[in-house]
């Protein structure tokens, strides 16, 4: 395994994180009481559902797409 193909599992890893920190933070009394009233979650809650999202498909990224080198000029 790749260095790059590690780092994008512990990307994909802190991502999956993220994304359960913020449903257990959506699920909470707080959040459904203001979300009732404003029909809004926190910015803390959206920011760790967001950033989880984003950490999976970053990660995912880096571990399932190959990185290709450029080849240098002159066949080497």
């Amino acid at each position: 395994m790749k260095a790059w193909q590690l780092i994008g599992l512990l990307v994909v890893g802190g991502g999956i994180v993220l994304l359960v920190l913020g449903v257990n933070a959506s699920q909470s009394l707080e959040a459904e009481v203001r979300h009732e009233l404003t029909g809004e979650y926190s910015n803390e809650t959206i920011g760790y559902i967001a950033g989880g999202i984003v950490g999976v498909v970053l990660g995912a990224g880096l571990t399932l797409l190959p990185l290709r080198r450029r080849r240098r000029p002159g066949g080497a």
